[in-house]
């Protein structure tokens, strides 16, 4: 198992070109990451997530959710956004 950094970093899951949901970046490791989002969240399985601070989008898949929470797998390298 990877060791976790703690994290609290704005970012935004880019369902579409058109469809974001604000979140936060709770914990992260090379492989992946736990976000929070303040209410109710239905993540399609795969997905884009955009680390605000950094600028950098990286392709995801979901891990599981449960609740405000849910774990992100990352699936490949991340771009300049």
């Amino acid at each position: 198992m990877l060791p976790r950094r703690k994290a609290l970093k704005e970012a935004k899951v880019l369902v579409s070109d058109w469809a974001v949901i604000d979140c936060l970046v709770r914990d992260m490791t090379d492989v992946g990451a736990r976000l929070t989002f303040t209410g109710p969240t239905e993540l399609p399985a795969e997905f884009r997530l955009l680390l605000v601070a950094q600028s950098v989008v990286l392709p995801v898949e979901l891990e599981w959710q449960r609740g405000l929470n849910a774990g992100v797998r990352v699936t490949g390298k991340g771009e300049a956004y």
